[in-house]
This record gives structure tokens, C-alpha cells and sequence, in this order.
């Protein structure tokens, strides 16, 4: 039998027919691409295969009556025709993608490769069709995903790059040139990126890069800043990158994104001024509270002392030796409130009674001091501006900030030959140097008087002069109590604030800033006589917790011609005052801190029960806090203790009725 009569084994591939024309004619018929062949001459089809016939919706001899101009949509045939004319003029190959139009009116593309034949003697065109719709859709698909990806990278402030580390040279996406502000003709290479680099960040990032990446085949993490060169701005970026290594263990590729984070970090920086702020305003708020109980009871206390020394003093004569060490007794009272008053400048419930000053003539006042308190072996320079604005001010306070300030500057320079140099002048401050000066935020923008205190010293590092006005802050071996945070207290209560550039090596320069007086303020108020020998007349209600306390301002009114009363606590002070058997009383000297009823609400059931007696608040507060505070309540008059006699004097002549004293 012959072998050609046997049939395949199974599953082997068919057999091709035996002749080459039924060969061709089962490849063409065979072929997954639609096959068309078309004549040069007339543009009709000729021929076409099972797969195009599929494509186009139409049967063999249907197809053989179409022309190149049915399968394809008018829009589109000027372009086909034009590509049609480059067949006739012999040019064999032609690839394109074409819209093709089917029988029943829908279009698909297809891709078509096409060259021109000569099939039975005549010119003819052979075309390969493949449905191009997969491969548009896909490529539609990648467009849309990369403009998605380049929009997300846009929004989210990132790019992406790609490092061939064998040529050290990268690649990046539109969004990473555009975070890094460079274009096409930027030469990217590594060390072109360390350029990039802000110059503080960049030796250590370059460090970075080569020992723990490269050297260590460690991931890239980490955040530093870039200055661009497109605008010069200064951005935070957050770098992240995998390294990919070969069989052997070498670095070849490294794959990463870079954000900016410029705006985080800004936020970062404010939430943490902010935070500083509000601890800052906690400390002050803790050691007001603080301040308050000093003042009470340490204001007691001194009152005490300083009141008996005054009365003991009293009644020694002139010539005995005692009353030299009273007046000791006296002095040291009077520097122990100075501390307490301290404390309230700090926390800012210190008030002051300013006046219109010129800063020469206080540093003038202050000249001597000032030499008698810098050793021999520093110079004391000056340098004045002339026609300096005058400043609201209280002289003693600013008195003891500038002595505060020069001493400080002279331990800067220790034992050794040095200089400081006093200098005034002028500047226009605007919020942002306010701020920076540690001013309060109702410190106004203008024109601001500057005293400065320079020195010749060894300077101080940035975390030393962020914490110098720090309550108790000392880099000396002893502390000196509250120190420069008093300064800032009483500059602060002044409106003003203060600069300081330092730098280890340079010295210390120091800029107190008040804020110039205004040509229309009123003058300094002119103190009232002082009431030597004057006498009263009347009852006084003495109201204190404090036995000492009661003494002594017994013993005060007393000498000055009072009938005196006293109460232990408010409670006891409106019984006394609500038994109108006992007699009037003519005045209520109250203090303000009490047990069970304090003097502010004793004050108030006083005037709701309709009792019209004049009343001095006694307290360790300043005058002008109390008046603030009990403005409407009929509070004839305020006495800050610890007072004198003559204070006291004074105040009861100021407030009582012409009939109660003479």
C-alpha cells in the first residue's frame, strides 16, 4: 500500500497538499491575518481570504466585487489612496494603521502591512491585515495609565527616578524635573544631583550615599534639602530608593521616588514654635501662680519686718546706735520685694508707672554705677545716636536692666583685657523681627529705641542663647536666681523686646528694643507731696489673716491718729461691719489673699449690701493691676505691700473725705 494512501496518526498536524498551487492556496486561506490582494490599475479587490472576509462581514464573491474605496470610511481614503499611488510608483513596502470599514457600517482598525505584486500579469497590491483593536485598546490603556500616574505624582508632590549605578547616570519622570526645577539638558548624573543639594546638606548626604547605599547595600531613606537651580527656592524633599544587586552581589540599578515635602516640614517648624509658645505661656502662666503666693505670704512677712524696724525706729531718738542697724533692718526688706517684684515682672503681672525718658540721660544717671562694677582690665565704650526718640518707661526698672545686662557682659569676658560697648540708635521692626526679639504679639509694628550691650567675650552656641532667658538658667558654676528672665519680664512689660547674636568666638551682642514715644504722649505724671506730719481722724477696719500684719498697720494708724479696728478674714469683717451698735467705721484697709472670704468678694457683698465705706485694697500686686482688675467695683485706693508708714500716710490723705482729716 502506498504511504501516501495511510492516514495521519492521531493528533499528528494535517498533511499540506501535495502540489504548490493548493499548497499556497491552503496557507492563504489558512493564515490568522486577513489577506486582500487588490488590483494597481482599477483599485478593485481581487481576492481575499477566509479571515478578511470574516472581518469585513461579506462572502468571497461579495468581496470580489468591492473596490479599495468600500472598505474603508470616506474621511480616511485620501490618506489610503495617497499611500495606494506609492504602490504604483514601485515602492514595494508600505506599514500603516487603517481604519476598515465593514459591511454592516461599524469600523475597526486594523494594522496593514502591504507591498506590491504582480499576480496573472498584472500590477497588484498584497495587503496583510491584523485587527489592531487589542493593541489599541492596550496602548490606550498605558496612555491613560501613565497620565494617571503622572497626575498622582503631580499631586502628591513626587517623581520617580531610575540610577544605572555601573555609569552612575539617572533617569526621572516629568514631576521629579519639575520638583527639582531642571530641564531636558540638565546632565543627570550623581554627582550633578549632589549639586543639587543644598550646601549645608551636602557633604553629608554625598557621605550618605556612598558608605551606607552603595558601600552597605542599604535602602535610601532619607530627607534633606535641594536649592533648584530653575528659581533658586529652597525645598525639603524625602528620598526613598532599593538597590538592585546581581548574582554576584554588585550594585547595578536602583529604582526610587523623591517627594517634596517642603510644606510638612514648614508645618512641622510652625507646630513646634507653636508648641515652644504654649510651654513658654505655661511657664509664665505656673510662675504667676507662684509669683501670686510669694506674694502674699513673703510680702507678709517683709511687712512685718520692715514695719517694725520703721516703728522701732520711731521711737528711738536720733542719736541712738540702733537705729543705724533698723535701717539695715530696712534696706534688706526692701531688696527682698524688689525679688518678689521680680517674679511678677516676669510673669508679667508686674505693672509699671512710666514716664517719658531718655535713654542718655539714664545711662548717665547709671555711668557711675556702671564703672564702679566693670573691673579695671575692660574698656567701657560708648556709642550714641544722636537725636534719640524718647521712650515710656520706668527708670529704675530699665536702670536695672541695663546694669543687669553690662554686668552679665563683663563675667563673658572673665578676668581678662576686654571691651564693652554701650550703643543706642533707632529701627523699624517689623512683625518678624518682633517675634525673633521674643516681643509679645501685641507689640506693634514702628519704630523701636534700641539700647545695646556688646561685649568682647567668648560668645554662646545656639542652644545656650535659646534658653538664657530661661528662669534659673545659668552657665555660670552658681546661679544667680531669675537672672536675664527678669530682663526679658521688664522689657516685656515695657512693649518691648529683645535681639541677641552670638556665636562662639565672636562675642555677645545684646539689643533691648522700646518702643519710641509718641510726640502727642502726655508727660510723666509728678509725684504728689509726700504726707510728712499729716494726721487723721476716724475708725479704720483693719482686715488681714495675718496677726503680724494686723499689728503693725494697727500700730501705723494709730500713730497717725486713727481709731483702729481689726478682722481676721472677711467673714468677721462684715459682721463687724453689719453691727451698727459698735459704732461707724470710716474706712476699710483689706487685704486681698484670705482664707474662707477673700477681699474681693468681701468687697463686693460689701457694696451689694449697700455699705459705701471707703475702701484701700492692701496687696503684694502692683497698683495698676489692682485698678485693672477692680475697675467699677469702688475701690477708693490701692497700697502695695510691704508699706511704710509715710506710704500708707499718703494713700489714706488721698482717699478720705476732707472731714476725716485735718
Amino acid at each position: 500500500m502506498d504511504r501516501r494512501d495511510q492516514h495521519p496518526a492521531p493528533g499528528a498536524p494535517p498533511a499540506l497538499p501535495a502540489s504548490g498551487e493548493d499548497r499556497y492556496r491552503t496557507l492563504f486561506e489558512d493564515a490568522i491575518d486577513g489577506l486582500l490582494v487588490a488590483d494597481i490599475a482599477t483599485q478593485r479587490l481581487l481576492l481575499g481570504n477566509r479571515r478578511m472576509c470574516d472581518m469585513l462581514g461579506c462572502t468571497e464573491a461579495e468581496l470580489a466585487g468591492l473596490s479599495i474605496a468600500d472598505i474603508h470610511p470616506a474621511e480616511s481614503l485620501p490618506r489610503l489612496l495617497q499611500e495606494f499611488e506609492r504602490q504604483v510608483r514601485g515602492e514595494r513596502h508600505v506599514a500603516l494603521s487603517v481604519p476598515v470599514l465593514c459591511r454592516d457600517g461599524t469600523v475597526f482598525h486594523a494594522d496593514v502591512n502591504a507591498r506590491s505584486t504582480v499576480i496573472d500579469g498584472r500590477p497588484c497590491v498584497l495587503g496583510i491585515f491584523r485587527d489592531a483593536s487589542v493593541r489599541l485598546e492596550a496602548e490606550r490603556a498605558l496612555r491613560l495609565s501613565e497620565s494617571k500616574l503622572r497626575q498622582s505624582q503631580r499631586l502628591g508632590g513626587f517623581g520617580h527616578y531610575e540610577l544605572d549605578v555601573a555609569t552612575a547616570v539617572w533617569t526621572s519622570s516629568e514631576a521629579l524635573d519639575d520638583l527639582f526645577g531642571i530641564d531636558d539638558a540638565f546632565d543627570r548624573s550623581v554627582a550633578n544631583w549632589s549639586l543639587l543639594i543644598h550646601p549645608d546638606d551636602r557633604d553629608g548626604m554625598v557621605e550618605y550615599f556612598a558608605q551606607e547605599v552603595i558601600g552597605k547595600r542599604r535602602a535610601f531613606d532619607r530627607e534633606y534639602r535641594i536649592v533648584r537651580p530653575r528659581d533658586g527656592a529652597v525645598r525639603w524633599v524625602h528620598g526613598l530608593g532599593e538597590l538592585e544587586v546581581d548574582p554576584a552581589g554588585v550594585a547595578t540599578r536602583m529604582f526610587g521616588v523623591i517627594q517634596d515635602i517642603t510644606e510638612r516640614r514648614l508645618a512641622e517648624e510652625e507646630r513646634q514654635r507653636f508648641e515652644a509658645g504654649v510651654q513658654q505661656s505655661q511657664k509664665l502662666e505656673s510662675l504667676g501662680l507662684l509669683a501670686g503666693g510669694i506674694a502674699h505670704d513673703f510680702n507678709n512677712l517683709l511687712f512685718c519686718i520692715a514695719g517694725n524696724a520703721d516703728l522701732a525706729q520711731a521711737e528711738l531718738p536720733a542719736d541712738s546706735p540702733a537705729r543705724e542697724c533698723l535701717g539695715v533692718i530696712g534696706q534688706a526688706s526692701r531688696r527682698a520685694a524688689d525679688l518678689c517684684r521680680q517674679l511678677l515682672d516676669y510673669a508679667g503681672k508686674g505693672r509699671v508707672a512710666k514716664q517719658r525718658l531718655n535713654l542718655h540721660e539714664l545711662i548717665g544717671d547709671t555711668d557711675r554705677m556702671l564703672s564702679l562694677g566693670v573691673p579695671k582690665s575692660i574698656e567701657l565704650r560708648r556709642r550714641f545716636a544722636p537725636d534719640l526718640p524718647e521712650v515710656e518707661a520706668e527708670a529704675t526698672q530699665l536702670r536695672q536692666v541695663l546694669m543687669n545686662l553690662v554686668m552679665n557682659a563683663a563675667e563673658a569676658i572673665g578676668p581678662g583685657i576686654g571691651s564693652i560697648t554701650l550703643a543706642t540708635g533707632t529701627m523699624e521692626c517689623d512683625r518678624a523681627v518682633l517675634d525673633r526679639g521674643r516681643a509679645e504679639s501685641a507689640a506693634p509694628a514702628g519704630t523701636y529705641v534700641y539700647c545695646e550691650v556688646a561685649d568682647s567675650g567668648g560668645g554662646m552656641d545656639v542652644a545656650t542663647v535659646a534658653r538664657m532667658f530661661e528662669p534659673f538658667f545659668t552657665t555660670k558654676f552658681a546661679g544667680r536666681g531669675l537672672g536675664l528672665a527678669a530682663v526679658l519680664g521688664i522689657v516685656r512689660g515695657h512693649g518691648g523686646g529683645i535681639l541677641v547674636d552670638s556665636s562662639p568666638g565672636r562675642g555677645t551682642r545684646v539689643r533691648v528694643l522700646l518702643p519710641a514715644a509718641r510726640a502727642s504722649a502726655a508727660t510723666g505724671a509728678v509725684s504728689p507731696d509726700p504726707a510728712t506730719g499729716w494726721r487723721g481722724h476716724g475708725t479704720v477696719l483693719v482686715v488681714d489673716d495675718e496677726e503680724p500684719v494686723r499689728h503693725v498697720a494697727r500700730r501705723y494708724l494709730e500713730r497717725l491718729g486713727f481709731r483702729v479696728e481689726t478682722a481676721g478674714d472677711g467673714e468677721e469683717a462684715l459682721a463687724r461691719l453689719g453691727n451698727r451698735d459698735a459704732g461707724p467705721i470710716d474706712c476699710v484697709l483689706l487685704d486681698l489673699t484670705m482664707p474662707r472670704l477673700d477681699g474681693a468678694e468681701t468687697l463686693r457683698r460689701m457694696r451689694e449690701g449697700g455699705l459705701d465705706i471707703p475702701v484701700v485694697l492692701a496687696s503684694g500686686f502692683d497698683e495698676h493691676d489692682l485698678a485693672r482688675r477692680f475697675a467699677g467695683c469702688g475701690v477708693a485706693g490701692y497700697v502695695q505691700k510691704p508699706y511704710l508708714q509715710v506710704d500708707l500716710a499718703e494713700r489714706l490723705r488721698t482717699v478720705l473725705a476732707p472731714g476725716l482729716h485735718s
